[in-house]
């Protein structure tokens, strides 16, 4: 089928001459550079859908932007085969749904997409990083919309684009910078050295009505004048606009978006508010309000830069950095079709009462940079978009670089000794621009907080940076709890000074500091009401812990059967997957037939058998019990893991490769094997990790297919530092096959021996 003709049918018109163009160039980096409003969105993925070079599609929005729209966009061109997932903070994770195999397009913020490609996912499960990172880097075509909003990712994902080609991946992986703004020397990081394509608007799209209406499109600009603190900026929305207006109230920061809703309602406006710092389901509820309004008053953060298709009539919006300022005037006369469209920018925007003329009133922006924009907006009487390009030349617009280095470092998931992490926050979005996400729940005083598991919608994104911020001083009032994975798990106390981006807080509902509304809100003392009420009456899903194993607490399953149900889903995986292995095939089967071998330890046995074994092995051998029948709260032995005895049973006879799968189908243990506080041995002389003893046996076990496993006794020699110890051979095979690669194989059998275990609770 012609392009043209594919793209009529699933777009609903006839594609401009640079979608055409864009489809026509085969190059793995391509940049595009259009005004807003001319369908960027659809270029991509009409695209990506014509050809399906790769399995997924990742469409990457500035940290603040809303991905809503985008995802609604992606769900009305896919056929029946193509799944959209759209990601936030705290958001569902992608790989409990999603199969290596499986076409899909994924909509997310760079908090969430970048961090998850850098192995340290924000407001998720440890356990869970390295799947995103090779479903993310494998196969895959980057999207990253807006450039010049996206600040660290500029550079990150240059890098990123640079060292899966130097490193290699399973399958293609192409990136796609798209702009209104964008100075291409950015894209000249360290590593990255290519030339990518660039596909611009060109003579044939402007003799278009169209494309000429919306280039040419007349939006009268001005200073608004006695605008400044939010009392004012309201009373001066509230003359403005109009009873068939739509009209869009910008603040730079989440409070003084609050504060002008607030005086709003004094005045008897009817005004929605809209943000970053919202639980998802209160934010979705307000995105999709907003979405209808044809007519009314919004007031809105930057989250309205990217990402939302609004054509308002009249703007009022907060002085900020050039790029940000000309994507906020894409908001306005969109179609060219308003004819009398006008946007009011305010100088010196305060909150409260109290005048701040320091360069503190452009927060979260530098200052220097809002004052070239002022100055050239000072010059300006119209924002037409044909006037507004090659303006000014903005400063790369990131501090920090990922080097190869850091991806190595990142690759081991291995918290330290005190149970930290890297924090990557710099090569995502750093200084005063990141988040910890918060969730709000009731449980009695004295008490621990329950173990039940985070969701997607109770979790609020908030601000936090390493210095003042208002969530710190909300802390000295209030309690935080966090997850510690450590051997069996549970909630601490937080130290404010210990925190870092991308965390998970639990806070008392009593404390307040959120309402549904207006979301993050520190001064409220309200209780915050439960995201869904009666959820306490649910199935209880726990947080995972190093000791948690909840992937064999289905449904009762020999060792035998389990172990055949695996092997035949990696068969199912491998048919239809599109990338070649690389030999690797047949490493990664072998992985699958051995991956629990290691439940044939009398410790594993005792736990789903409910008793002491001795060295009798029981009958039959067990993989999965129900959760009612076996021992709750884990193993007799702390932090025991059952693919470490697999892996080292594995050593002798295996190549390192298969050894090393088996070992980290659960993502607990990776690249090195050690003991973690607490574990005692029978003697001081017996080494210990991961509840695994030198000496110990596992039973003959039936592995199924046929084979059938001996008694055996464990050593952890392994352990040992050096030539041929795990740390020494993970670090071989890391440079061997690669990060990503190595990462996309773990996938690869974790999403086996989960779809087996999923379909097996069924």
């Amino acid at each position: 089928m012609p392009y043209t003709e594919f793209f009529r049918r699933i777009c609903g018109f006839d594609p401009y001459p640079f979608q055409v163009r864009f489809h026509d160039c085969e190059a793995a980096f391509r940049v595009l550079e259009a005004p807003t409003g001319l369908g960027k969105t659809r270029t991509v993925i009409a695209d990506w859908l014509s050809g399906r070079s790769t399995t997924r599609l990742v469409y990457c929005l500035p940290g603040r932007a809303l991905t809503r729209q985008v995802a609604h966009v992606a769900r009305g061109m896919v056929p029946e085969d193509v799944k959209v997932f759209e990601l936030m903070g705290g958001s569902e994770d992608i790989h409990e749904k999603i199969r290596p195999d499986q076409p899909a397009i994924i909509v997310g913020t760079q908090d969430v997409l970048v961090s998850r490609a850098l192995n340290r996912g924000y407001a998720l499960s440890p356990f869970r990083w390295p799947m995103d990172f090779g479903l993310l880097n494998n196969d895959v075509t980057w999207v990253f919309d807006e450039v010049q909003l996206l600040g660290e990712v500029v550079a990150t994902g240059a890098q990123l684009a640079a060292f899966r080609k130097q490193l290699g991946t399973y399958g293609r992986a192409k990136c796609v910078w798209m702009t209104a703004t964008l100075d291409r020397g950015w894209l000249k990081t360290a590593d990255f050295s290519e030339e990518p394509a660039v596909i611009r608007l060109e003579a044939d799209d402007l003799q278009r009505d169209d494309v000429n209406g919306r280039v040419t499109a007349d939006k009268a600009l001005a200073e608004a004048t006695a605008c400044d603190v939010p009392a004012e900026c309201a009373a001066f929305v509230a003359k403005q606009h109009k009873e068939n207006y739509l009209t869009l109230v910008i603040a730079n920061t989440v409070v003084r978006a609050q504060e002008i809703w607030t005086e709003l309602q004094r005045l008897k406006v009817v005004a929605k508010i809209l943000h970053s710092r919202f639980r998802p389901c209160d934010r979705e509820r307000a995105v999709d309000e907003i979405l209808k309004i044809e007519r009314g008053v919004i007031v809105s953060t930057q989250v309205i830069e990217a990402g939302v298709d609004i054509n308002a009539d009249l703007m009022i919006t907060d002085v900020a950095p050039w790029a940000s300022m000309v994507q906020r005037f894409g908001r306005v006369n969109r179609d060219g079709k308003k004819p009398h469209a006008r946007i009011y920018w305010v100088r010196n925007p305060q909150r409260g009462k109290k005048a701040k003329l320091d360069g503190s009133q452009y927060l979260p922006y530098e200052a220097d940079e809002v004052q070239k924009a002022i100055a050239e907006l000072e010059k300006l009487r119209s924002a037409a978009p044909a006037g507004l390009a090659g303006r000014i030349a903005a400063p790369v617009p990131y501090r920090y670089v990922l080097r190869r280095s850091d991806l190595l470092d990142l690759f081991d998931t291995t918290p330290d000794l005190a149970g930290n992490q890297i924090d990557v926050s710099r090569f995502v979005r750093s200084g005063e621009e990141t988040n910890v996400y918060v969730g709000w729940r009731s449980w009695p005083k004295e008490q621990e907080p329950f173990r039940r598991r985070f969701e997607r919608d109770e979790l609020c994104p908030v601000p936090f940076f390493p210095g003042k911020s208002d969530f710190k001083d909300w802390l000295k009032k209030n309690d935080a709890w966090s997850w510690n994975y450590a051997k069996k798990g549970r909630w601490e106390k937080v130290d404010p000074n210990r925190m870092y981006a991308g965390m998970r807080l639990l806070v008392r509902s009593e404390a307040g500091g959120y309402t549904s509304e207006r979301g993050w809100l520190p001064e409220s003392k309200a209780a915050v009401p439960d995201w869904q009420p009666g959820r306490e009456a649910q199935p209880i899903q726990e947080e995972p812990s190093m000791d948690s194993d909840e992937m064999s607490e289905t449904t009762t399953k020999g060792l035998a059967q389990h172990t055949d149900e695996v092997v035949e889903e990696l068969c199912r995986l491998l048919e239809g997957i599109k990338v070649d292995l690389n030999g690797a095939t047949s490493s990664l089967q072998r992985a699958a037939r051995l991956h629990d071998w290691g439940k044939a330890h009398p410790i594993f046995q005792q736990t789903l058998h409910l008793e002491d074994l001795g060295d009798d092995p029981p009958d039959p051998l067990l993989a999965k019990q129900d959760r009612k029948k076996s021992r709750s709260r884990g193993h007799s032995r702390p932090g025991f893991r059952h693919e470490l005895a697999s892996a080292l049973a594995s050593l002798d006879a295996e190549e390192f490769l298969t050894a090393y799968l088996v070992a980290a189908h659960h993502g607990k243990v990776r690249m090195s094997i050690r003991s973690f506080g607490g574990e005692k041995a029978r003697s001081e002389d017996i080494r210990v990790a991961r509840g695994i003893q030198d000496s110990d046996k596992l039973f003959t076990a039936d592995l199924g297919g046929g084979e059938c496993m001996p008694e055996i006794t464990l050593t952890l020699s392994a352990m040992d530092l050096g030539k041929n110890g795990w740390s020494d051979q993970a670090a071989k095979l890391l440079q061997a096959v690669g990060p990503f690669r190595l990462a996309y194989l773990e996938l690869l059998l974790r999403a086996a021996d989960e779809r087996a275990s999923e379909e097996g609770a069924q």
